[in-house]
């Protein structure tokens, strides 16, 4: 027989504890449950990490202002043990393929190797696989709303500047206290507060949700970033996972909603942290500075003709763009084109994204 550990008997609370209503008139609140104590939430926190090898997300994310709009990214991320995955394009197109700023960003554990999906220009390194070069991936906002570290992963949960971000990290924090309950859409959450840096509300009812959480300066102690959790959903028997997540950014005012599709627990398999080389590809070595292409990939290289008439064009100073390269590309010169049409794409969607990046909702 199994022995009841405190995450499950956490979970049985589910029953006594019941939801908010959303029929009309006067409900009663919900009971106040025990308060837990923070040993009690820290071990129920690392049960909820065991409980948690693996996931993969299936989401939409919108500036604030945009909210509802086909002005937003689609973005699948996962992780497992020391790897992760990020694939992202925007939602005006049907396909990442057909996103000229569409990306995966993979950490494999050994490499770090970023694609464009639409380039098909693909770099690959191993002495980038560094924290200074992952930190986006690893800090992913879905990953941080969660507050989830794998726990196959050897390496300590990111830090920033010796900030700790994500939830198991902080409620760790021997300075970590539990300072009160307050009522959060309707479910009662314990607050767990790092005096003058971190306060999270966890709903300790439902598998350990991060239902909000705040971050404050270390000077001042004035809030730069507020992350909620809403449209809680049970994704295995008496785990529950949030379907809506907000982010503000006080410092770079941004504030970016995202909705979850959907999620893969314990299910990812190892290829999710492979990317298939497809005819066409230019490989770029970052560490060696070297460049080669797998043949073939006709149409990758019409894609990028396509691309350099539309958009090189009206940047040709900036540029230097020289026309005779796309009548060359266009004739088939493949060793010569490619590699030339290749970096005026590079330069030319560079000036690009230097006009978008600071409006990227991740």
């Amino acid at each position: 027989m199994k022995t009841a550990t405190p995450f499950r008997l956490a979970l049985l609370g589910i029953v006594s504890l019941g939801g908010s209503s959303s029929g009309r008139g006067e409900q009663a609140l919900p009971r106040q449950p025990a308060l837990e104590t923070i040993d009690q939430i820290r071990r129920l926190m690392h049960d909820r990490r065991d409980h948690l090898v693996s996931i993969k997300v299936e989401f939409r994310s919108w500036h604030q202002q945009n909210l509802g709009t086909a002005r937003h990214e689609r973005s699948v991320v996962a992780a497992k043990g020391g790897r992760r995955y990020a694939l992202l394009w925007h939602g005006e197109f049907s396909h990442p393929e057909e996103d000229p700023r569409a990306y995966i960003q993979l950490l494999d554990g050994e490499n770090w190797n970023v694609l464009n999906t639409y380039f098909r220009e693909y770099d690959v390194s191993r002495k980038f696989a560094v924290r200074s070069y992952t930190d986006k991936i690893l800090f992913h906002p879905v990953f941080e709303s969660l507050g989830w570290w794998p726990p196959d992963d050897t390496n300590p949960p990111a830090r920033q500047d010796g900030r700790r971000f994500f939830a198991d990290d902080v409620v760790d924090d021997e300075r970590c206290r539990v300072v009160g309950r307050e009522l959060i859409d309707g479910r009662w959450c314990h607050v767990v507060e790092v005096a003058n840096s971190d306060r999270l509300w966890i709903d300790c009812a439902r598998g350990v949700v991060i239902c909000q959480k705040r971050y404050a300066s270390g000077g001042d102690h004035a809030e730069i970033t507020a992350m909620e959790a809403s449209d809680l959903r049970e994704v295995s028997p008496g785990f529950f996972l949030p379907y809506r997540m907000r982010r503000i950014q006080r410092a770079r005012n941004l504030d970016v909603t995202t909705v979850i599709d959907s999620y893969s627990i314990n299910e990812v398999v190892d290829s999710q942290f492979q990317i298939e080389v497809t005819p066409g590809t230019l490989i770029y070595d970052r560490d060696t500075d070297t460049y080669r292409q797998v043949p073939g990939g006709f149409e990758v290289m019409d894609r990028v003709v396509r691309w350099v008439k539309a958009n090189v064009q009206a940047s040709e100073r900036s540029a230097n763009f020289n026309a005779n390269q796309v009548a060359v590309m266009g004739l088939g010169g493949i060793a010569a084109g490619v590699a030339a049409a290749w970096a005026q794409a590079r330069r030319g969607r560079n000036l690009v994204e230097k006009r978008v990046i600071d409006d990227e909702p991740a």
